[in-house]
């Protein structure tokens, strides 16, 4: 197995980096929290509109025919099922 030669880190990869890491210690400006509450209700608002459309539907009996463990909820509906189903469910009625 051949290994690779390590380059040399830059110092703009050093800031970068440094940056990014320390992000979580920083609060988000106020712009930024509200765009993201738009966009978060804007998501949910997609998830249920879609689960009432043909695709969703398709995607929601699916899961349902699935079963799985009743660990979480597929949103936009009252099924439990497995994280991974509730995830696949709830994107495709995110996206229907």
């Amino acid at each position: 197995m051949a290994t690779m030669k390590s380059a040399p880190v830059s110092p703009l990869m050093r800031k970068v980096s440094a940056y990014i890491a320390g992000a979580a210690q920083r609060p988000l400006p106020a712009k930024v929290q509200e765009k993201t509450k738009h966009h978060v209700l804007d998501t949910i608002a997609a998830i249920v509109s879609g689960s009432r459309l043909y695709p969703g539907q398709k995607a929601l009996r699916y899961i349902a025919a699935q079963g799985g463990k009743p660990e979480a909820l597929v949103l936009g509906s009252r099924i439990l099922t497995s994280p991974v189903k509730a995830a696949l469910a709830t994107g495709m009625c995110a996206l229907a």
